[in-house]
Parts: C-alpha cells; sequence; structure tokens
C-alpha cells in the first residue's frame, strides 16, 4: 500500500456480518498488522460498547483491542466534548454505552437537558419516550443523531429504526452532525384556521384541508 499512512476498515458488510468473519477478513487484518501502519476499525452501531465490539472480535480471530475501534457514539462524544462541552445530554438509545460518552454529562431523572442524543431505537423507544423527547425540543433543546441510518437489518430478518438519514459513512459522522432544534411553538390567535392537514383514507387519495380555528 505504497503511500498509505492511515488504514480505515468498516466492519460489518467487509470484515464480518452479523459479527462473524467473512473469509479471509482474519488473514487480511493480521497481513495489515504485519505492514505496521496504525488502522481503526469502524462501525455505526450504537448498541454496544467499544470494548463489547473489541471482545467479539478478539474471540473470532481478529488482531484487535477496544483503542483500535470507533463507534458513531464514540464520534458523539467527542463533537458534543467540542461544540456542548457544559451540556446536559439526554440518551435515547438501545444498549447501554454510557461508558463510551466520555466527557459527556448525561441528565438525570426530571431534568431537562440542553441536548437529546437518539440512537439506534428499540422496543424502550416507545410513544411515552418520543413524547417526551418532543416536549424537551419544544423547550429549547437541541436534537442529534449518533448516526445518518434509517433502519439496520440483522441475519434475523428483524429491522430497527435507526437514525435520521441514508448513509452509514461513519468518518463523515465526526465532521458533519448538524445540531437540529426544534422552534418553540408560538400562539395562534383565536378565530385563526389551522394549516392545511393532510388526510388520507383506504382507497381514496390523500386530500388536503383546514380545520377549524
Amino acid at each position: 500500500m505504497p503511500g498509505a499512512r492511515r488504514v480505515l476498515i468498516d466492519i460489518d458488510g467487509v470484515r464480518t456480518v452479523s459479527w462473524k468473519p467473512l473469509p479471509g477478513a482474519v488473514e487480511a487484518l493480521a497481513q495489515l498488522r504485519d505492514l505496521g501502519l496504525p488502522l481503526a476499525l469502524l462501525t455505526n452501531t450504537t448498541s454496544r460498547t467499544r470494548a463489547s465490539i473489541a471482545r467479539t472480535l478478539a474471540d473470532a480471530g481478529f488482531p484487535v483491542v477496544a483503542d483500535d475501534i470507533l463507534t458513531a457514539p464514540a464520534a458523539t462524544a467527542a463533537y458534543l466534548a467540542e461544540h456542548f462541552p457544559d451540556a446536559r445530554c439526554l440518551l435515547l438509545n438501545s444498549g447501554d454505552i454510557a461508558e463510551d460518552l466520555e466527557g459527556v454529562t448525561l441528565a438525570g431523572d426530571g431534568e431537562d437537558p440542553d441536548v437529546v442524543v437518539v440512537g439506534g431505537a428499540a422496543p424502550e423507544c416507545g410513544y411515552r419516550a418520543l413524547n417526551e423527547v418532543f416536549g424537551h425540543l419544544q423547550r429549547g433543546a437541541r436534537l442529534m443523531a449518533t448516526h445518518r441510518n434509517l433502519y439496520s437489518s440483522a441475519s434475523s430478518a428483524c429491522s430497527r429504526i435507526g437514525g435520521f438519514s441514508s448513509s452509514s459513512h461513519i468518518s463523515r459522522i465526526a465532521v458533519s452532525f448538524r445540531a437540529l432544534s426544534v422552534p418553540a411553538r408560538t400562539a395562534r390567535p383565536s378565530g385563526t384556521p389551522c394549516p392545511p392537514v393532510t388526510t388520507c383514507s383506504p382507497g381514496r387519495p390523500a386530500t388536503r384541508s383546514s380545520r377549524p380555528g
């Protein structure tokens, strides 16, 4: 690899599929180690810590340690530390990743967060949790996604809601995060009509209507 100074390697679909090594993947990584090139293994998973991922890969034969792994939560923590260093953050995510959120202050129960951080969704991300998040956003909290996936698919054919976009390029996470905010709702003068609402009935095309004020 003439001229290469560092190697960035995706994990899922490149080294493994559902954490099982692809043919030749372990040997290829060992060869890169022998070349002495610094490398990092990248993943946008938000359900596991770097240490947990490293143990799984090491058990499969990969010569890696936790410091070799770069995850979406780790990139999120770096971004928050730089741009929101004193923020209280509410984490909505499947899996305990607190140990990878170095330097991030997690909001306690009953505290209004400054930033809402959303990772991979699971059953705990139901209506009550989402409604609570929406309330925080209305009160001025910023919204941040840990990665840009809409959903994830596993070998079990089970799909889960992911982040907010369709790209999975982890290398863009640290530089392309956009902290989103929802403006506070303004009062609507009495007697004025609501904005048009889109409605749809089975077997009929969607229509736009105005509700009475």
